[in-house]
């Protein structure tokens, strides 16, 4: 069994004179050979203990199993060869460390302690990580996780100090914790994804077998994407550095030179933050966030762009080790129930940002928000963050209560509420909205799409659309998802609706295509007006607008929006919004294009519906009242006698 494999990769490094023994060379590539009896390892080390120089390490692990009452006699004084000076707090006694698992020997321990947290405090570069590599190289994924999640044992003493060791109450660091600089690295490289990203696994170290615990976004019908929760483990200084405050700084530092800064000494604490991976096939949604993202650098508004890795690219070292990584049997399969398995090595694309509470999970749980001044705030915020990306030339393209979140950091959930996925945005002026991308994925949800996006069409306009698509899907070899492209016929009136979309070519693609019959729509503010508008609408209403599957963010209808104009407008806002100045902002934010390009969000933001309700009072705000109270009236009675 798996401890059997184990405790037998480990008895290689014992005292026997008749079985092999790993032997390393001073380049710190590993062989095995067939020694003399006695031979040992032939790689010196400095002795913990100051003893003679050709001390090696089968001497000091033998020492210490024999020596090991008079290691725990009082007053000893030992150097400490890493961290900080040694505590002043007593040693504990053995009983208060977990026990040894039964498939490690007590030589076999000391030898991976020994491995994993020497390091000399003048140079972190000197450590054991070559050992540590020829470990791993010759046991399964499943025993490096249990090894690398050891408690630390007793005689971690010999290397640590008591405050290092204990992380809370009785609480003992792991060996993934504890280890020296290099050997993390190298833990992180073997264990994690990319190197530094963790997916939960069972106790056992493998994916559980059901759904994934970690599975946030799956869906049968968006193939393209899902999303994943996972553990980011950094390590940085632990003294108040520029590095405590930035984590990964010293970390980057030790991985490319080998060595500590020398104002930071070798101290280091692990940390790890909640994120979520967004894995996506399609190139075009991974190069919209990150372009996108590029022009907004560092506007806390938007939530930031963590880190992201195309195993398309080589160019970046990080991409090479995503693209080693999602071919790894160690994490190319995830679980997404129903007998569902996920090949990552289909998903060339991805990205990470913050873990996060979404609005539209609050909604979800609990019905909606406290009080009205919190809609206002919440208004404000949104309209602040789309003021800030339109100032950058971005358009965000997919405004909803799903996209606008509270990150998770620290551990806690941030008071302030940002916008989230740029996967769909344009930039201002320059892209048409409806894309299509090369891979046959719509880069819009029809649910947040504003109405001049929807035509109605002729038997005629009809069957050019589809030659149009036909020719798409025959010339280059893909299948255009159905709910994109699909047309939509009233039932009433029999009337054809279809959203006016395209089909991106690949930049280095020239191939003319047919004509379409309907002009394009360039993306503007105004498309993020009009979203901003149904978003506030559900805040007030706790319910959309308009009838959408919420599954997928679809559209139900097609023939409202195609003929939308601003006196349908007034008789779903009158009809349904009882705020007066709610009523105004709305049959702005929800007029038709015309109307809409002419705002900005400057005017939107100064609208009397955000101030407090003690400047509510001027006779241009009562004036604004009393109108839409004479119009709605107006609105009611029209109602009752059509009825």
């Amino acid at each position: 069994d798996e401890g059997d494999e184990l405790t037998e990769s480990y008895d290689d490094f014992s005292m026997s004179t008749n079985n092999p023994s790993h032997t390393f060379s001073s380049e710190g590539d590993s062989q095995w050979t067939t020694d003399t009896p006695g031979s040992r390892l032939n790689r010196k080390f400095i002795n913990p203990n100051d003893a003679a120089a050709d001390t090696d390490a089968f001497d000091r692990a033998l020492d210490g199993v024999l020596q090991e009452k008079k290691e725990d006699a009082p007053g000893k004084k030992k150097r400490h060869h890493r961290r900080m000076p040694k505590s002043k707090t007593p040693k504990p006694r053995e009983n208060v460390f977990p026990e040894r698992p039964s498939y490690m020997s007590e030589v076999g321990m000391r030898m991976w302690t020994f491995f994993t947290l020497y390091c000399d405090v003048d140079n972190p570069s000197d450590s054991y990580v070559d050992q540590l590599s020829a470990i791993f190289a010759e046991i399964p994924h499943a025993q490096k996780e249990m090894l690398v999640q050891l408690p630390l044992p007793p005689h971690a003493t010999d290397y640590l100090p008591i405050e290092d060791i204990f992380v809370g109450v009785g609480q003992i660091q792991t060996f993934r914790e504890a280890a020296s600089p290099k050997c993390r690295e190298l833990i992180h490289k073997t264990c994690y994804f990319v190197g530094k990203y963790e997916f939960l696994t069972d106790p056992n170290g493998r994916h559980n077998s059901g759904i994934d615990p970690n599975l946030l976004f799956c869906r049968p019908g968006d193939q393209h994407m899902f999303r994943m929760s996972a553990n980011e483990w950094v390590f940085t200084t632990q003294e108040m550095t520029e590095a405590a405050v930035t984590p990964g700084l010293s970390e980057q530092e030790i991985w490319q030179t080998g060595v500590a800064p020398a104002e930071t000494g070798a101290t280091f604490r692990s940390r790890q933050q909640r994120v979520v991976l967004t894995f996506t096939q399609d190139s075009m949604e991974y190069e919209n966030e990150v372009s996108c993202q590029a022009l907004i650098p560092g506007d806390d508004a938007v939530s930031p762009l963590l880190d992201h890795y195309s195993a398309t690219k080589v160019d970046r070292q990080m991409d090479k080790r995503y693209r080693t990584d999602t071919n790894d049997e160690r994490f190319n399969k995830l679980f997404a129930g129903r007998g569902r398995v996920i090949q990552l090595q289909g998903f060339p694309f991805a990205l990470v940002h913050h873990a996060a509470e979404s609005l539209d999970q609050v909604l979800s749980i609990y019905g909606g928000l406290n009080a009205s001044a919190e809609v206002k705030e919440l208004s404000r915020n949104v309209g602040a963050a789309l003021s800030s990306l339109h100032k950058h030339g971005v358009i965000h393209g997919n405004l909803s209560t799903k996209n606008i979140v509270r990150e998770r950091r620290g551990g806690s959930i941030c008071s302030k509420w940002m916008l989230r996925d740029l996967t769909f945005g344009c930039k201002d002026g320059n892209d048409f909205l409806g894309r299509i991308s090369p891979s046959g994925k719509p880069l819009f949800s029809t649910g947040t799409l504003p109405p001049e996006m929807f035509v109605q069409l002729s038997s005629v306009e009809l069957k050019a659309f589809e030659r149009y698509w036909i020719f798409v899907e025959r010339t280059f070899g893909i299948k255009v998802e159905r709910s994109a492209i699909e047309p939509v016929v009233d039932p009433g009136t029999g009337n054809v609706f279809v959203v006016k979309c395209f089909y991106e070519q690949q930049k280095e693609s020239s191939t003319e295509l047919p004509p379409l019959p309907y002009e394009r729509v360039k993306a503007s503010p105004a498309t993020d007006y009009w979203a901003m508008g149904l978003v506030l609408f559900e805040l007030l209403l706790e319910r959309p607008l308009f009838a959408v599957d919420p599954r997928f963010g679809r559209l139900l209808e097609l023939n409202r929006h195609a003929t939308w104009d601003s006196d349908l407008a007034a008789l779903l806002i009158y009809t349904q919004v009882r705020d007066h100045l709610c009523q105004d902002l709305l049959l702005h934010l929800l007029s038709p294009l015309s109307q809409r390009s002419q705002m900005t969000l400057e005017k939107i933001l100064s609208h009397p519906f955000f101030s407090p309700a003690n400047a509510q009072s001027s006779g241009l705000v009562k004036s604004m009242i009393q109108t839409r109270r004479r119009d709605t009236l107006a609105h009611s009675r029209k109602l009752h006698q059509k009825l």
